[in-house]
């Protein structure tokens, strides 16, 4: 914004900033329209690393943005977004970066924006992003979901609610492969963003509950025989 000749950064309202300069320096309609690059990243920041910045409490206010401009501000306390109505996010790239708001940049955003839930939000977004570097996932791994994505309505809908049922339970990656008949780099997707976000956590084998219910009850069925027989050896003197 510009409030009496002062600009204050970051520069979000080009249309007011083009007025401001042709008020102030120019007697006719500037050509075409004006270009102003948000930040000059000269080094790609990790996506985890501006997820973690967006999930750690005590950053407050802090600003999403990309080599296009303001994506997104985030409350990270509260775990709200408020998403800048005029650029859609339809997906992150790697100029993926974050920065601290002020206090006037926070007053001025969510005025008259609706806030949304922060991890859906993201994970929505990261779920459709193509050009975001994804943490390296093994197979042999077991993981658990703590807390359920929102996820859209469309023709994958259906696989991410079997997978994220599956991991509810707690289940190694290569046994929810092996039995759910979902694409594997379906699986490891939502795994690898799930856990990016803090969503889920990784455990041992003996957390994992999926498919472990029917050789739970033959387990016990084998004790019951095994102890019925030494009781009726120990009767009869065998």
């Amino acid at each position: 914004m510009i409030v009496d000749d002062t600009l204050s950064y970051p520069v979000t309202q080009l249309d007011d900033l083009r007025e401001w300069l042709q008020e102030k320096f120019f007697d006719y309609e500037p050509d075409g329209h004006l270009h102003l690059p948000y930040t000059t990243v000269e080094q790609s920041v990790a996506v985890s690393t501006v997820f973690n910045q967006c999930l750690l409490a005590r950053n407050g206010f802090i600003q999403l943005f990309d080599h296009q401009g303001f994506l997104a501000l985030v409350d990270t306390m509260t775990e709200r977004v408020w998403v800048n109505p005029r650029y859609p996010v339809t997906g992150f790239d790697r100029s993926l970066n974050q920065t601290y708001a002020t206090n006037q940049f926070v007053q001025e955003t969510i005025k008259n924006i609706q806030a949304q839930d922060l991890r859906s939000w993201l994970w929505q977004v990261a779920y459709r992003s193509i050009d975001i570097e994804l943490p390296e996932i093994q197979e042999n791994q077991y993981f658990k979901l703590q807390i359920w994505p929102k996820f859209e309505s469309g023709y994958e809908r259906r696989n991410l609610l079997k997978i994220a049922t599956c991991f509810a339970q707690g289940a190694q990656i290569q046994t929810a492969i092996h039995q759910l008949n979902i694409p594997k780099q379906q699986i490891i997707r939502f795994v690898a963003l799930t856990h990016m976000l803090k969503m889920g956590v990784w455990i041992d084998s003996h957390g994992a509950k999926f498919m472990r219910n029917d050789e739970s009850a033959d387990q016990g069925q084998m004790i019951q025989v095994r102890s019925f027989f030494m009781k009726l050896r120990k009767k009869l003197g065998l």
